[in-house]
């Protein structure tokens, strides 16, 4: 190697020994820097920690907050049928409201407005003729139902009180239903529930038809006893509603009928005599879970009470001047004696059978204004549920004493058997049910009343007295959704002794001189009716 290269090698070893003793020392001193500007950014940061610590905490405060205001809120919901229901949180209050229409179509086509004389048909002297209006129309619409209902309750409806309004026809809206329940059931299943009210529920039978069946109406015997149809009145029961006994459950009920029998609201009556209704009934296997036994219900209904007939007489003269002595009013001739108030004696003192047909209804047996005595109304009956498939079975027996009147005594009796199945819906052949839109429900039902009074000719039936009253239903209805169907139903009415102006009006005889000649009052009659219907229960 020469000088020269000698010389740069040594520099080259020096420049680099330098090198290798700064470098390290540079790097410290970088790494150090950086840690101080990292520090630096960890102080910002801290504050910026501490804030968001904070919002985390307000955050969940707020969410707590919200989450108790939202349990505080009332609840909403909707049942069909049920209708809506608006319920504080804790159950302290709820308030329900529901709505049922009805909306009927009745063809009657052999029916007509019959052209009568009074001379023969009334016995008076007047024989001009004239027609006789007896609403044997078709093709009209006719609300069978309209009616709005309010529930009101307290501590998780341990208080009720029940609100309901007529509008079915007239001008007036009048109570269907005002009640006021205590449940003590709550307290324990063996305590009843106590009821009272202007228009009290009552039990008929829980195997009665229901806004769910087949049939349209209740039974011709039914619909015509010496109490509301549905079993409503004016006072107070106790109730034990399917309390659990073994394998199945048992319903008894008692009532106290305040206001009579059939009088209802405000109603006045001229009479103290007051009257009972009850029910039992039994589901003796609806704990099992067994198809063929768990449906199966039966029971029985009564009702009775002690007929006043004095309180028959007012009623029959009310709103004129009939004055007794003890008072004093200055519309009466005599100071000594007052006029019966406006509206007494609206006893129920009436028995009379009717076809279930509201347009063009037609009465076979009337008796009205029974003397004193007792009525007495007893109903047995079962219904049994297999899956699709339902059968309902009831009688019903009822006698009303009647002294010091022009019947003698009025008896009554009835069978109904009904039959439905659900043929359609949209899970298959025999499925469906009330609750499942798309079901066809198919029923038959067949029921006869009999009715006697104790004198001929008494009870609105010529030169007889006693009727058989018979009705074939055949219905079919189409489910659009839970609570709202459609269908239609035909009628087939029999009669024993039809009164002549009845044959006229259902086309059984065309003319007067047809219907009086022959056995005339006794004359048996048939006519039919097909009706359409949609029915809506919000």
């Amino acid at each position: 190697m020469t000088k020269r290269g000698k010389f740069f090698t040594a520099i080259s070893f020096g420049l680099a020994a330098s090198l290798a003793a700064i470098w390290p020392a540079q790097a410290q001193s970088d790494i150090e820097e950086q840690i101080k500007a990292l520090e630096a950014e960890v102080q910002k940061i801290e504050p910026l920690k501490d804030q968001i610590e904070r919002l985390r905490s307000q955050q969940l405060e707020m969410k707590k907050e919200a989450t108790a205001a939202a349990a505080e809120m009332p609840t909403f919901q909707y049942r069909p049928g049920r209708g809506l229901t608006i319920a504080a949180a804790n159950k302290s209050w709820s308030f329900n409201t529901s709505y049922l229409i009805n909306i009927y179509m009745y063809n009657h086509f052999n029916g007509a407005q019959p052209v009568v004389t009074d001379g023969t048909i009334q016995n008076n002297t007047d024989s001009r003729p004239r027609r006789v209006a007896t609403g044997m129309t078709s093709g009209e619409l006719f609300g069978r139902r309209n009616r709005l209902y309010f529930n009101y309750c307290w501590d998780d409806c341990f208080y009720e009180l029940q609100t309901g309004f007529d509008m079915d026809t007239g001008d007036v809206t009048g109570i269907q239903n005002q009640e006021f329940n205590i449940h003590f059931e709550q307290l324990n299943p063996y305590f009843p529930e106590l009821r009272m009210g202007m228009e009290v529920g009552g039990s008929n039978g829980y195997w009665r038809s229901s806004s769910s069946d087949a049939t349209t109406e209740l039974g011709l015997l039914q619909s015509s006893g010496i109490v509301s149809s549905t079993g409503r009145h004016r006072g107070i029961g106790l109730v034990w509603n399917r309390v659990p006994v073994g394998s199945g459950d048992v319903t008894l009920e008692t009532h106290y009928v305040a206001g009579d029998l059939g009088v209802s609201d405000n109603d006045t009556t001229d009479s103290d005599k007051k009257g009972f209704i009850g029910f039992f009934g039994v589901r003796p296997f609806s704990n099992m879970k067994n198809k063929w036994l768990e449906g199966l219900d039966v029971g029985f209904a009564w009702q009775m009470r002690a007929i006043d007939g004095r309180a028959a007489d007012i009623e029959s003269r009310s709103r004129t001047e009939v004055c007794f002595v003890g008072g004093g009013n200055n519309n009466c001739t005599d100071p000594h004696r007052h006029d019966i108030a406006e509206g007494a004696g609206q006893e129920s003192n009436r028995l009379r059978i009717r076809s279930q047909d509201r347009r063009g209804r037609v009465t076979i047996f009337d008796a009205d204004g029974i003397g004193s005595g007792m009525g007495v109304w007893v109903t047995p009956g079962m219904r049994w549920n297999i899956g699709p498939y339902m059968f309902r079975a009831n009688m019903g027996f009822q006698s009303m004493e009647g002294r010091n009147d022009a019947f003698r005594g009025v008896r009554a009796q009835s069978f109904e058997i009904a039959n439905q199945i659900f043929l359609w819906s949209p899970k298959g052949f025999l499925t469906g049910s009330a609750s499942t839109g798309g079901s066809l429900q198919l029923g038959w039902t067949f029921e006869r009343a009999d009715a006697e009074c104790g004198v001929i000719g008494a009870c609105g039936i010529q030169n007889a007295s006693r009727v058989t009253f018979l009705n074939r239903e055949l219905a079919l209805w189409y489910f659009i959704r839970e609570r709202l169907r459609v269908g239609t139903w035909w009628n087939w009415f029999d009669s024993s002794n039809t009164p002549v102006r009845t044959q006229m009006a259902v086309g059984c005889k065309k003319n007067e001189v047809e219907a009086t000649a022959g056995k005339g009052g006794g004359r048996g009659c048939d006519w039919h009716s097909l009706n359409l219907g949609i029915q809506m229960q919000w």
